[in-house]
């Protein structure tokens, strides 16, 4: 897992999911970006089939960035 976090202007980008990192705690981070939905988290892969469904990012692209490739493989006939 490559985890990618971006900060927002609020900062939300929270003190836990980098403790996470720090301690290995990898297979955490998943869940945590779920109960954080509400204060803007989202999971790499949804933010990247977002942005193939509107048209941003060819499906290629989408599954070469992808974490779980399992839910890209219909895009690219894998």
């Amino acid at each position: 897992m490559s985890p990618v976090l971006l900060n927002g202007d609020n900062g939300f980008c929270t003190p836990a999911i980098g403790n996470m990192i720090r301690e290995g705690n990898i297979r955490q981070i998943t869940s945590a970006i779920q109960t954080g939905v509400k204060g803007g988290m989202i999971e790499m892969d949804t933010a990247i089939r977002a942005h193939f469904d509107a048209g941003l990012v060819s499906a290629r692209a989408a599954y070469d960035k992808a974490i779980n490739k399992e839910l890209f493989e219909d895009l690219v006939g894998s």
